[in-house]
């Protein structure tokens, strides 16, 4: 069973040899690998959609399995704040709360930053690019990342950081991997971003994409085509 894996480059390993696959996702399914594909984007996070499964079977959900999927529910949704939140995904949190689950403890979790990731929280303030279209990128460097004794994900709470500026429309994270190529973090308040990410042979929500590019030369195309993306956008309003 896979879950939350939108294509094969996002799971961790290859699917089993004649493995029955059951494809659990709420991205667009560009990439139907399961035998049994079960992909709804009208769902905020697999979280939900695990919930109404275990309703539809009639399985109790513990206290410990619902602090497990409302702790996906606030990720996903960046605490609620994602377009695809719905009153359907309030409803669901409110009955994962009715399990007396610590809320405000999964809440302070989910916002925990080592010291380790304060420092990177920093350099991505002081080093990233806002352009006058209000497109914010920055680069992280391998290098960064081993001074830090970070590993590569582990800036995934800091992705949705720039979008705090008023001034920033679109934001691009460019990781470097310890294979030398980088991944991209596509996010967006309002443009869609999610057309320029499938250019570079990635994908996923409008407003939150993915992708890997090879090198930095890539990097310079991707914000090009990106900060054309915005102006587009912005002179159709």
């Amino acid at each position: 069973m896979a879950v939350d894996c939108a294509n094969h480059e996002r799971l961790a390993g290859e699917l089993p040899t004649g493995a029955f696959v059951i494809k659990i996702d709420h991205h667009p399914n560009h990439d139907p690998y399961g035998q049994l594909n079960w992909v709804d984007e009208t769902y905020s996070s697999c979280s939900e959609m695990i919930y109404e499964l275990a309703q539809a079977g009639c399985f109790t959900v513990t206290a410990a399995v619902a602090t497990k999927l409302y702790a996906g529910i606030i990720g996903d949704t960046v605490r609620f704040s994602t377009p695809e939140t719905s009153t359907r995904t309030l409803k669901i949190a409110s009955a994962l709360a009715a399990t007396d689950i610590d809320i405000a403890t999964i809440s302070h979790h989910e916002m925990d930053l080592t010291p380790a990731l304060s420092k990177l929280y920093g350099y991505v303030l002081s080093e990233q690019t806002i352009e006058p279209s209000g497109l914010a990128h920055v680069v992280l460097p391998q290098r960064l990342f081993s001074d830090l004794s970070l590993e590569c994900g582990d800036e995934d709470a800091l992705v949705p950081l720039p979008g705090n500026l008023t001034t920033v429309k679109v934001w691009l994270f460019f990781i470097e991997t310890p294979q030398g190529q980088y991944r991209v973090h596509f996010r967006s308040k309002a443009i869609n971003v999610n057309a320029v990410a499938k250019a570079f042979n990635g994908g996923g929500h409008p407003l939150a994409s993915g992708a890997f590019v090879p090198d930095l030369a890539t990097v310079g195309q991707v914000i090009e085509q990106m900060q054309a993306q915005i102006l587009a956008a912005t002179a159709v309003d």
